[in-house]
């Protein structure tokens, strides 16, 4: 299912940015563009905002951007500069934290999700440290590309869906 896109930008929110407007992969690193243009072309990816790269976030800033997005969970994402490139995808080199609740626990994620980038793996990667935007989306699940639900039935479906994806690689041996 696609998500109805708002006739205007999203306005820039303080020192952050909705998800809708993070278009700018220079700023907002790459996996954050890549997902506002998808938001953007209307598909049915989960709304969020986007710290941007050197930009210290209040806690004020974060309240309000989580009260646009309403009550629940979210994650906090890497969003690196050099992140999702042709050459280097670096999959798994960035923390992610996932169910944060409130504004502190958000600050104190994208700390974390920054602070990664610094621990050596990227230079074990091969690659020179780079500045790191932080994406926060709403969580959700899936099930079906048009089906996302959240509590308990969301354990429960990504249990299926591992089994699954299991079961098909191994020619149904399990």
């Amino acid at each position: 299912m696609r998500h109805a896109v708002a006739e205007t930008r999203v306005p820039t929110m303080s020192s952050l940015l909705a998800l809708d407007a993070a278009t700018d992969a220079g700023t907002c690193g790459h996996k954050a563009a890549t997902l506002a243009l998808l938001r953007n072309l209307g598909f049915d990816v989960p709304d969020g905002f986007v710290i941007p790269a050197g930009v210290q976030a209040s806690r004020d800033d974060i309240a309000a951007a989580l009260a646009r997005l309403g009550d629940g969970p979210v994650a906090v994402r890497s969003s690196g500069l050099a992140e999702d490139l042709p050459d280097a995808s670096f999959a798994g080199q960035y923390d992610t934290l996932l169910n944060v609740l409130g504004a502190e626990a958000v600050l104190d994620a994208a700390a974390a999700c920054v602070k990664s980038a610094h621990d050596g793996r990227i230079e074990n990667y091969g690659h020179p440290v780079r500045p790191m935007a932080v994406l926060v989306q709403q969580m959700g699940c899936t099930t079906r590309p048009s089906q996302r639900f959240d509590g308990p039935e969301c354990s429960r479906a990504i249990a299926l869906r591992s089994w699954a994806c299991l079961a098909t690689a191994t020619g149904w041996r399990v």
